[in-house]
């Protein structure tokens, strides 16, 4: 345990060198756990650098080892790693059975919110990672009872859906670990254990391992205490405090009072009117100290507050030309999951026009979509990748001729009458001049057809009119062509959506949804990702349509951008918890 994250480090890597007698040497398998892989990673590649040859390190987040460990287990029950929209889902349900069951209680002034679901699955959470049982929140006064209810309706959800939450998932894997204990050497580095189920697991592994090392953050109170009460001795090396910063260091979690000392320049306080100055501010100094030579992958910005900073940064950042890796990658609008959430508005507003022409303006309709092309018959995602770890996808780059997508800025009458629609405002117009407002299929059906038989009138009698090549005639010949197109593209769609329930198992909408993507969307593979994160649930049900856009609403309306695979290089940006593991030569907080 020590406050300084190079002295920790070092440990860490004396073990995977080999050069500590008492993990048995150089040659056995070390798995090494981090508080993220990403910093498990980092620890490998600097060990690595400085060593003739590396092998039998496995690097692994706490959560990925758990999945890998328990895999098998729970496929013998029928189940599998459930995410969190999956939870989020699930904790939907449990609010709507117990609210029109015995009632939502203390709940009931806020169980309309849009985030109540949110907040349920959260406190579920960390009620079953304490291991605590539903029987004994009775007791509580004013919301017992019916956190209780949530509580099991919750614990059956997913039960009944064959998912395993990530308590459950911590659970099987430190089962299976006591039934068959690890006897290689374990280095658990920066690890936090916060709940019970935690340090479960970590009690099981280090039992049976050849020898650990675990490494601690002074000041982590609850690891601390964790370890402690599982039985590890703790070293405290001595940290130096011969600077500004190892005072800081030392003293910031800690009641004991520094003695006075001069103050030096590893320490410096600014601040700045508002974040965003706060941000360019950063940069600047950022860009000082690598013309002094430090290297960017060297420096880190940590951020109390992401949801304040991230933006602020990343564009402070971008117009220095600062790469940078954000740990948890950046939040940008999502085109094709706000296309989508779009058309499941206008099936749940009764076909609505002024829905469907927002799905148009995205620029999401597929390449000849409109011109009889079936859809491809390509597997949709299956959602495969390690659990709980990087998805790696890539849906290509839209302007790469070799991708065979033409730019959805292209222009020219060649590419609408194709079907690309490059120039989505002329079918919005051409809705609003069929005077198209919803209702039911039919009535989209009467009105295109109406709308089209005008243009056809018009297009005939400027033809008999002797002016055939002029600007009038050819303008209505290419609203005929574009009408025609609109017509072939809009009816299935309008159909598809027309013929949905009111009411169906999550089973049935999502095989819905996935016929339906492929036609509607350019680019479908995060909603298709989306989608396969809920497949877990397809038991669950009946619900409504309402709840389903309440459920995908907040992953579809924004994409997250995974960080590159390799930090090397690049500024790192990310919270103090995702800094665990990690040492750095600046660091602005």
């Amino acid at each position: 345990m020590s406050a300084s994250a190079e002295i920790r480090l070092e440990a860490a890597r004396d073990l995977l060198r080999g050069r500590d007698a008492s993990v048995g040497g150089s040659g056995a398998r070390v798995v090494l756990l981090g508080a993220s892989r990403a910093s498990a990673d980092d620890l490998a590649r600097s060990v690595a650098a400085t060593c003739r040859a590396t092998f039998g390190v496995d690097r692994l987040s706490l959560d990925q080892y758990a999945a890998r460990t328990a895999i098998r287990a729970l496929a013998a029950h029928d189940a599998t790693t459930g995410t969190w929209l999956a939870s989020e889902a699930v904790a939907a349900r449990a609010v709507f059975e117990v609210g029109r069951g015995s009632g939502l209680g203390y709940f009931e002034p806020v169980a309309s919110t849009p985030g109540f679901p949110r907040a349920v699955a959260r406190t579920m959470h960390e009620l079953r990672l304490a291991e605590v049982d539903g029987a004994d929140l009775s007791a509580l006064p004013d919301v017992g009872p019916v956190l209780r209810a949530l509580f099991e309706q919750f614990e059956q959800g997913f039960t009944g859906a064959g998912a395993a939450d990530r308590a459950r998932l911590l659970a099987v894997a430190a089962e299976v670990i006591e039934a068959t204990p690890f006897r290689g050497q374990v280095l658990l580095l920066d690890v936090p254990i916060q709940d019970a189920a935690t340090a479960r697991l970590v009690r099981a592994l280090l039992a049976g391992a050849a020898a650990a090392l675990v490494t601690v953050p002074a000041g982590d109170t609850r690891t601390i205490d964790a370890l402690i009460e599982i039985g590890v001795p703790i070293a405290r090396p001595v940290d130096p405090v011969d600077s500004s910063l190892g005072r800081l260091r030392r003293f910031l979690f800690s009641d004991a009072v520094p003695q006075d000392a001069e103050l030096d320049e590893s320490v410096e306080l600014f601040s700045a009117p508002g974040e965003g100055r706060e941000s360019i501010e950063i940069v600047r100094r950022i860009l000082a100290e690598a013309r002094r030579g430090v290297r960017l992958d060297e420096m880190a910005i940590l951020i109390r507050s992401p949801a304040g900073y991230t933006g602020l940064l990343e564009q402070a950042l971008a117009r220095a030309r600062v790469p940078a890796w954000f740990d948890r990658g950046t939040r940008r609008p999502h085109p094709a999951g706000r296309a989508f959430l779009a058309l499941l508005a206008c099936a749940a507003e009764r076909l609505s026009a002024a829905r469907f022409a927002e799905y148009l303006s995205l620029a999401q309709v597929p390449d000849n979509a409109d011109a009889g092309v079936p859809p491809s018959d390509d597997p949709v995602w299956d959602g495969a990748e390690d659990p709980f770890g990087r998805r790696e996808t890539s849906s290509g780059d839209e302007d790469d001729p070799a991708s065979g997508r033409e730019s959805a800025d292209a222009t020219g009458d060649a590419a609408v009458t194709a079907g690309t629609l490059s120039a989505p405002w002329r079918w919005e117009r051409l809705l609003v001049e069929a005077s198209v407002v919803g209702g039911d299929a039919a009535r989209w059906r009467r009105r295109l057809a109406g709308a089209a038989a005008a243009l056809e009138t018009k297009s005939a009698e400027a033809e008999r009119g002797g002016d055939a090549d002029s600007a009038r005639a050819r303008g209505l010949r290419q609203a005929r062509t574009q009408m025609a197109h609109l017509q072939r593209f809009a009816t299935p769609v309008i159909e598809m959506l027309a013929s949905w329930p009111e009411h169906a198992r999550w089973g049935e909408w999502l095989d819905r949804f996935n016929a339906l993507v492929p036609r509607v969307l350019r680019d479908a593979v995060r909603v298709q990702a989306v989608l396969a994160d809920l497949r877990p649930m397809a038991a669950v049900g009946p619900i409504g349509l309402d709840e389903v856009r309440r459920v995908l609403s907040d992953r579809l309306h924004t994409l997250e951008a995974e960080p590159p695979a390799r930090r090397g290089g690049l500024l790192f940006v990310g919270t103090p918890e995702q800094a665990r593991g990690r040492v750095f030569r600046i660091v602005f907080v």
